[in-house]
């Protein structure tokens, strides 16, 4: 249900103004909901639920959905991924990796503002607490397509590569789950490109 404060009906004369309203008004307070959430929740670095869609949990949910209906193992799911993952902080301007190198790392953020730019001058942001990056390019060994760098002092979780491979060895389960969170992702971010360009949005796919 959307809290008692937001506007219950919103006239738009035309498709462009209904779009950049709901990107706007309705998805940056859900935005800054779910980052208060996740930070009133993460002390200590211990990464909660959050109501974003793009948050690792509800990849969980949407790659294993009968977890939900067994006692709603999600949570569990997701701390057992995360033991393989270790704290992160970063500083104002660190680049995370820059484009053509090989992908050595997995990050999920906590708080903070990351962009990626591509050799194009293309600039993605997120500020989804949650949110993975990264992992695609982790697991399929292709090189990164763009430079990740932090606007602003961001935490995180870190999966370096040789982590990944020991989870392939030791905890196979887990790891065919984090490929299937990857292959989630692809594809929520391959339909945000294509809806982004058919309807004119500034929707950047996370």
């Amino acid at each position: 249900a959307l809290p008692a404060e937001w506007p219950m009906l919103h006239i738009a004369h035309t498709v462009d103004g209904a779009v950049a309203w709901c990107e706007e008004v309705m998805l940056g307070r859900t935005r800054a909901r779910a980052r208060a959430d996740a930070l009133g929740a993460s002390a200590g670095g211990v990464l909660r639920g959050t109501s974003s869609a793009n948050s690792l949990e509800a990849m969980l949910l949407a790659v294993a959905p009968s977890s939900a209906t067994r006692g709603n193992d999600s949570p569990r799911l997701r701390d057992e991924l995360l033991a393989w993952f270790a704290p992160r902080t970063v500083e104002e301007g660190t680049v995370l990796w820059r484009e053509g190198e090989r992908s050595e790392q997995a990050l999920v953020l906590l708080d903070g503002v990351l962009e990626a730019v591509d050799e194009a001058g293309a600039a993605q942001r997120t500020d989804v607490s949650g949110c993975m990056l990264g992992e695609f390019g982790l697991i399929t060994g292709e090189h990164r397509q763009n430079t990740l760098r932090a606007l602003c002092g961001c935490s995180l979780y870190e999966l370096t590569r040789e982590r990944w491979v020991q989870m392939g060895d030791e905890a196979p389960r887990l790891a065919f789950v984090l490929a299937c969170v990857a292959l989630k992702y692809a594809g929520n971010r391959l339909h945000q490109v294509a809806f982004s360009a058919l309807h004119s949005s500034s929707a950047v796919p996370v």
